[in-house]
């Protein structure tokens, strides 16, 4: 029992380790989904699927900047993330009522910055009031 102290010491580097991942979804709060690292994020099916029918490469998102989850036949699934090699992409995905098998369809704009993402231009009104919640530390940056 000696080393029962350096083991919760250690168990609680992890904990914070844990906690500095880089994904907390705006729905995490309203316990829709909850993804609580950026591992479980790339697993999930529906994100998974938007990724392959936009021709984004899910494995290299290094972080999720901001995301909406989407509803079959009804809101696209539309995020902001932060890929491996430094540029930022806006991801817009759905699918019918039957799923992702039948009809499906996305897109993705890649940008240098997150600024040239979260332009006027890149986003529309409908996107940028889905994602103001998580994009206010953002928001002096938007023109």
């Amino acid at each position: 029992m000696t080393d029962s102290p350096k083991k919760l010491e250690e168990i609680m580097k992890q904990v914070e380790e844990i906690e500095k991942m880089p994904f907390i979804p705006d729905w995490a709060a309203k316990c829709v989904g909850v993804f609580p690292t950026i591992r479980e994020f790339k697993n999930d099916y529906d994100w998974k699927e938007a990724f392959q029918v936009s021709g984004a490469d899910i494995d290299q998102v290094e972080k999720v900047i901001a995301s909406a989850e989407g509803v079959n036949d009804g809101d696209n699934w539309e995020g902001i993330f932060k890929m491996k090699n430094g540029k930022y992409i806006f991801l817009s995905a759905g699918c019918d009522y039957t799923g992702w098998d039948c009809r499906a369809g996305g897109n993705f704009i890649e940008k240098e910055t997150l600024n040239d993402v979260l332009s006027q231009l890149t986003l529309g009104q409908e996107t940028r009031e889905r994602l103001r919640d998580q994009l206010k530390d953002y928001e002096k940056d938007w023109s």
